[in-house]
């Protein structure tokens, strides 16, 4: 028994690349989901909006879709080469290169947070829900603007559902 294995491991310059391209990306897209899923989870939770069950199933639509199915449709629509999005617009444009790529860590955070932003958002549009409403009201009956009520009601009250959301 030694401990020349993980001495290897953890020597490896690879490895240590691959770590943080990992954190990197899991951090942006943590981010941007959450900055997706509490506008669109507000509009559904706290809004009198047209339609609730229809958006509710269209904002969590890719939560239906497998991963492995949904980077297959990214990677065709978006490759640097051959991609029906980048050809079209190549061609509509007379653009030289592709105006996107997938395969970049801007494509991999595209991805990731397309399909992780459903998570989010059932997290929280649950929670802003079934959060009491007359709170906010009082805020604003005492004089507060929206972004106050928001900034001192909203989100301290929501903060829970966000960081579980995040996590």
């Amino acid at each position: 028994f030694s401990l020349e294995a993980f001495k290897r491991v953890y020597t490896y310059p690879l490895n240590w690349s691959a770590l943080t391209n990992t954190v990197i990306a899991a951090s942006f897209s943590m981010i941007f989901g959450v900055l997706i899923a509490f506008p669109l989870a507000w509009l559904v939770g706290r809004t009198n909006l047209y339609g609730k069950k229809f958006f509710r199933t269209l904002f969590v639509a890719t939560y239906m879709v497998p991963p492995y199915v949904g980077a297959m449709a990214w990677m065709r629509l978006l490759n640097p080469t051959v991609g029906s999005m980048n050809m079209f617009l190549m061609k509509i444009f007379n653009l030289g290169s592709a105006p996107f790529d997938i395969y970049t860590m801007g494509g991999l955070i595209w991805v990731l947070t397309g399909f992780y932003y459903p998570y989010a958002f059932i997290t929280i549009s649950r929670a802003m829900e079934k959060m009491d409403p007359s709170l906010e009201e009082a805020s604003r009956i005492s004089g507060a603007s929206p972004l106050t009520t928001l900034r001192t009601i909203t989100l301290p009250m929501m903060l829970p559902s966000i960081v579980a959301a995040a996590l």
